[in-house]
């Protein structure tokens, strides 16, 4: 563990990656233990972000995650204990996909890792909101929680949140409204069919007409 000081830019860059993986965790084509290390990823970055606010940074020596893991509830405080001692269970699991096997994870640890770094995530950004004002996230105004219509526009607003122009709580919360219901690629693509139909049907009573 180092002495370090962050900065606004320097944050931002690791909430860009963050929003990457969490994005990237819930790609249903993906398998189950490629979503929970990248889900795990995410949560690890976003307990660095916290440790970097307290001044600190941990060095790339083995053990590390365990020690950014440990050290993130010295740095946020006691509602962070929870989710340390989840991911402390999860380590040693990412570890085996990353390094020895594969099919260690089931898709509803897949799922439940996803969640809880995603809580992980809007906790500790409240906490740097409420203690350093100035490496708060910036965000944009966003409408109502709205539930996503496509797979196209799923896919523009996780590039968003990877920009940093919403929350991953706004995110996840339009994610809920969608539920688990297939999307089309595109909104209108059963109309644009229809159209295209009857444009035929026309062309094609007009050349009998002739």
């Amino acid at each position: 563990m180092q002495r370090h000081r962050t900065s606004k830019r320097g944050l931002d860059e690791i909430r860009a990656v963050i929003a990457r993986d969490l994005a990237d965790a819930r790609i249903e084509a993906l398998s189950a233990d490629r979503r929970f290390a990248t889900a795990y990823n995410a949560a690890l970055q976003r307990a660095s972000m916290a440790i970097a606010c307290a001044g600190y940074r941990v060095t790339a020596k083995t053990g590390h995650h365990r020690v950014t893991i440990d050290a993130v509830t010295l740095a946020v405080g006691s509602a962070a204990k929870p989710f340390a001692d989840y991911l402390e269970t999860c380590r040693r699991k990412r570890n085996a996909i990353d390094d020895t096997r594969a099919h260690v994870a089931g898709d509803s640890e897949a799922t439940e890792i996803v969640k809880m770094a995603s809580a992980f995530d809007q906790l500790v950004e409240n906490w740097i909101a409420s203690k350093f004002a100035k490496l708060k996230r910036q965000q944009v105004s966003t409408e109502d929680p709205m539930p996503f219509k496509s797979q196209a526009q799923r896919r523009k607003f996780a590039q968003l949140l990877v920009d940093g122009k919403i929350s991953n709580e706004t995110f996840e919360e339009w994610n809920r409204e969608t539920g688990s219901k297939k999307l089309p690629e595109r909104v209108g693509t059963k109309a644009e069919t229809r159209t295209k139909s009857g444009a035929a049907t026309k062309r094609r009573r007009s050349t009998k007409r002739r």
